[in-house]
């Protein structure tokens, strides 16, 4: 038995016995998540179908393998080093809907600093140390797509610097998905960003797929 109302207007999604507990056991710390909520798991009068039923407004935080929308991706969070507390906020919010996530090595160090020139100098140096641009791009390689965090910096309105956008580069050759969390700032490289035809979220993480 399939979706008997459309995906976007309404929320139904059947399920056999087996294909119900093994998405139930692969997710149960999600389900626990939305404990208290007005998702609704039932089944039929004999047990041998289960069914989901999710509102409109909890959609973009419903694991989509439970969901029954889209498949789960392997993304590539790229941006900015001054955007390391936001690349760390929606690589959490990602794993919320069930994607893989994959974050800059040691951004999560560089969160927590609070000066701005410490970060970008440790950066710098790890890039070095660590080869960090070639072990970037194999982790585009092996992904679904990348998604740059492009937030407002220097005074321009969802700033894409030059690491993010040799990374859209690389994700363009290499045929993947290339989203982006804001619109297409105003800057001089502006015509090649545009060529490599990105997705633009305006926020909305639930349109990656």
């Amino acid at each position: 038995m399939g979706e008997v109302v459309p995906q976007y207007c309404g929320t139904l999604k059947f399920f056999t016995k087996s294909e119900f507990g093994r998405i139930s056991r692969a997710h149960s710390a999600a389900v626990a998540h939305l404990a208290g909520s007005e998702v609704v798991v039932g089944s039929n009068p004999t047990g041998s179908t289960f069914f989901v039923q999710i509102p409109i407004w909890q959609q973009k935080i419903v694991p989509r393998s439970i969901a029954g929308l889209y498949k789960n991706m392997k993304i590539v969070i790229c941006g900015s080093m001054s955007s390391v507390k936001k690349m760390v906020d929606i690589g959490k919010k990602l794993r919320i809907l069930d994607h893989k996530v994959i974050l800059p090595k040691f951004t999560e160090q560089y969160a927590l600093m609070e000066n701005l020139d410490k970060i970008h100098s440790e950066s710098v140096k790890n890039k070095i140390e660590h080869d960090l641009i070639r072990d970037y791009f194999e982790e585009i390689k092996n992904a679904d797509a990348v998604l740059i965090i492009n937030i407002d910096k220097n005074g321009i309105k969802n700033y894409i610097g030059g690491n993010a956008f040799l990374e859209m580069g690389f994700a363009h050759v290499l045929n993947k998905k290339v989203f982006l969390l804001n619109s297409i700032p105003e800057i001089m490289y502006k015509d090649e960003i545009e060529a490599m035809r990105p997705v633009v979220l305006n926020s909305d993480l639930s349109l990656i797929h």
